[in-house]
């Protein structure tokens, strides 16, 4: 049986927080009575627009919770976030809607695409971590060139139980490409550092993303023949189902199904 969290509330920052920390296949309804309490005691973590680094910054100034945020001034905000996130702090603190919920994007295509797993149990075996990896990487740039894009950035995630590595590339050309993408997170990045705690859930994330018509191509035999045979996997993924066709390394492992992830989804990859 599938269960899902739903959260209400009167706007989208509200309800995506709803929806996060409600009880395991329950509704939690944010109200003018509770909000204060749900600001008080919701991690950020949990907050939609509040990525690592935000997080990070509202640490290092004793802030865990949205809000907390109302007890710092304008200039100790401005001072510190500048004087876009200094306003969309507060409007979070608050309970408000942000910008990026408030005025949605007008570009046609997708911006990033990503996956993460959660794992049943802490895992120190670097042969599932390696599986992990690639299962994701596998599913993300699958739907990348499922939307006929290539990306620019990718990054991959880490945490433990209470500890967290990150490492984001921003690359000078555009890649498409699974093996490529894999050699660059897995081998050039993550292989160069200790791993010092076992590992809790894994993302992987491909960014600046535009359409392969826009870019400037490889002319180089080898990058042409690989896109052949992902174009040709694609295909064949796509009429009877992704991971019909897989590397072999995944070929004796347990596959990690395909899921919709995002705020709303990959809305233009399900054609929504």
């Amino acid at each position: 049986m599938v269960q899902c969290n739903v959260g209400i509330a009167k706007n989208k920052l509200l309800a995506k927080m709803a929806s996060e920390v409600a009880p395991k296949g329950g509704v939690l309804e944010i109200t003018e009575t509770n909000l204060d309490t749900i600001l008080s005691t919701t991690p950020f973590r949990d907050v939609c627009g509040v990525g690592y680094r935000l997080e990070k910054k509202l640490t290092a100034l004793g802030v865990q919770t949205p809000y907390q945020i109302n007890l710092l001034d304008d200039t100790t905000l401005l001072d510190h976030f500048g004087p876009f996130w200094s306003q969309e702090l507060r409007k979070i603190g608050k309970g408000e809607e942000t910008h990026f919920l408030s005025h949605p994007p007008t570009t046609t295509h997708m911006q990033s695409v990503g996956r993460s797993f959660t794992v049943f149990r802490l895992c120190d075996n670097e042969e599932e971590i390696k599986h992990t990896i690639r299962n994701l990487l596998e599913e993300a740039a699958a739907k990348m060139r499922k939307m006929n894009l290539a990306g620019r950035s990718i990054g991959i995630s880490l945490r433990g139980r209470d500890d967290r590595w990150s490492r984001y590339i921003k690359l000078g050309h555009y890649v498409r490409h699974t093996n490529e993408i894999f050699d660059l997170l897995y081998y050039q990045s993550y292989k160069k550092w200790k791993r010092p705690f076992p590992i809790l859930k894994c993302s992987v994330y491909i960014g600046d993303l535009r359409p392969y018509e826009d870019i400037p191509l490889c002319w180089l035999p080898q990058w042409k023949k690989q896109d052949t045979i992902y174009t040709t996997m694609d295909a064949i993924n796509h009429r009877f189902g992704l991971f019909t066709l897989k590397p072999a390394s995944l070929l004796s492992k347990n596959i990690i199904k395909p899921e919709v992830t995002g705020f709303l989804g990959d809305k233009t990859y399900y054609g929504l």
